[in-house]
């Protein structure tokens, strides 16, 4: 997958995987666990310096042993 570095391209992109209540609710969930592991290892995110956070799970591939 390519993906734009235009802003509005990203803004669709999520969109488009948050289309039903299952998928906002588990990104919802992904984003307290984020916080809340931050929170507890004081860290905090630099937002005037952070572009972009990916947060999810790692794709696998059934076949592989």
């Amino acid at each position: 997958m390519t993906v734009s570095p235009h802003p509005s391209l990203h803004i669709s992109y999520i969109q488009t995987l948050l289309n039903d209540s299952k998928s906002v609710s588990a990104y919802k969930h992904s984003i307290s666990c984020f916080t809340q592991w931050c929170k507890n290892d004081s860290l905090q995110l630099n937002v005037t310096k952070t572009k972009e956070v990916l947060i999810g799970t790692p794709c696998t591939d059934s076949t592989t042993p």
